[in-house]
């Protein structure tokens, strides 16, 4: 039976299909006495094979929530792996622990979306999995939920026969897949250079301006001041002048959009709120922009 997922995802990488399916069978066929060790390291391989260009810290064993480590994590998605035969109620507490495995999902949910590089802080798009290799059970998460109600069920399976190792990587696939969280291209060149564009663009056509020339001095002290000395000719030094402004403008809108709602420097007056953020955006030498 061929898995109807083909496509290659540019950041993802095209699945290895085959060897993936190898090792849920595996799962499939493990021992009454199989430890949860044992169970962890084999999903995070079939996750390895299923997303080949994802790595560190996309991908991971043991990866730090802030609130203690997660067996298995992956994109947006954590999962919480359990010794054979203790994942058949992932709401009971079971060998003295003082959590169920979707309290533990929950808690380490919590803490990675509360970290201040968080851009969803309501936590939609994050996903949780638990399982003991042959129980499977899939949660979608959301941290603006009330307490016992952040993780709602998904899709539940077992692992008993042959055809259902086809219906678990097939679900295993779409489920981290469609998670919200992709790498950044940023060894796209091209990508980096469409960013830059339309500052070039607005740099050449206004370089004669006063209002640039006084702009582009104060970014050469700047320079200055840190030892560095553009090189180049009168072409060089416009594109880097360009490539510096947006650099400069870009960071600190993230530092705007990354601003909780309703913090200062907030105006109740929407126009004057936009004037105010488009003034923090283009300080210093980048105040060219606004004459531009």
């Amino acid at each position: 039976m061929t898995t109807q997922y083909q496509h290659t995802d540019d950041v993802t990488g095209s699945p290895r299909w085959g060897l993936a399916r190898d090792i849920v069978a595996q799962l499939r066929e493990m021992p009454a006495a199989t430890a949860e060790a044992e169970t962890e390291v084999r999903l995070y391989n079939i996750l390895r094979y299923l997303f080949p260009g994802l790595g560190y810290p996309d991908i991971a064993t043991q990866f730090p929530s802030g609130d203690g480590p997660i067996d298995v994590y992956c994109r947006n998605a954590v999962f919480e792996t359990k010794r054979l035969g203790r994942k058949d109620d992932a709401r009971t507490k079971r060998d003295g622990s003082t959590e169920t495995p979707e309290e533990q999902a929950v808690r380490y949910l919590d803490a990675l979306t509360a970290q201040p590089n968080m851009f969803d802080r309501s936590g939609a798009g994050w996903r949780a999995g638990i399982t003991d290799g042959k129980e499977w059970s899939f949660y979608d998460y959301r941290r603006d939920a009330p307490e016992g109600a952040k993780l709602t069920p998904r899709h539940t399976l077992r692992l008993n026969a042959p055809e259902d190792d086809e219906e678990l990587l097939a679900y295993l696939y779409d489920f981290v897949n469609r998670t919200v969280k992709m790498a950044p291209p940023t060894d796209n060149e091209q990508w980096a250079e469409s960013l830059v564009q339309p500052f070039q663009e607005l740099a050449e056509r206004y370089e004669n301006s006063p209002e640039y020339d006084v702009k582009r001095s104060l970014w050469r002290g700047v320079l200055r001041g840190a030892f560095l000395n553009p090189q180049g000719d009168a072409d060089a030094e416009r594109s880097l002048f360009a490539r510096h402004t947006m650099l400069v403008v870009t960071a600190r809108a993230v530092a705007e959009t990354l601003r909780p709602a309703g913090t200062p420097p907030a105006n109740a007056d929407a126009a004057a709120d936009a004037d105010a953020v488009r003034d923090r955006l283009t300080q210093g030498f980048a105040a060219w922009l606004r004459d531009a």
